[in-house]
């Protein structure tokens, strides 16, 4: 129901990675519907891997993170590090990662992101 609602500026260029096959990294800010690009194009085939922040109440972290696995992909927790992430895009997953994280002033920089001051 949702694909049926979205429009897609610049689909030409998802389709062309498709089809060329390199290794991709979306670098996605955070926003209202910040994981539904991801899970359109997992629902369409594409594999996906991102990465994920543990939510501190239990039943809202499996709600949120059943959600995110429905149409498959892998998931990988910040906790573990970024190599799990890049070993599943040079495995030919397409990743989705979001920088704008804060991780506290002795773990983060605060930069100008997509028109916005954000820590990353």
């Amino acid at each position: 129901r949702v694909r049926q609602r979205v429009d897609w500026h610049g689909r030409e260029i998802i389709d062309r990675l498709h089809a060329e096959k390199p290794n991709v990294i979306f670098l996605v800010p955070h926003g209202w519907a910040v994981d539904i690009p991801a899970m359109l194009l997992a629902s369409e085939g594409q594999m996906m891997a991102a990465m994920f922040h543990n939510q501190s109440d239990p039943l809202l972290d499996y709600v949120w993170n059943s959600a995110r696995r429905r149409f498959g992909g892998r998931m990988h927790a910040r906790n573990d590090g970024i190599k799990p992430f890049i070993s599943s895009v040079r495995q030919g997953y397409w990743g989705y990662y979001l920088p704008d994280q804060d991780h506290g002033a002795e773990h983060s920089e605060f930069v100008d992101f997509f028109a916005t001051y954000k820590a990353t």
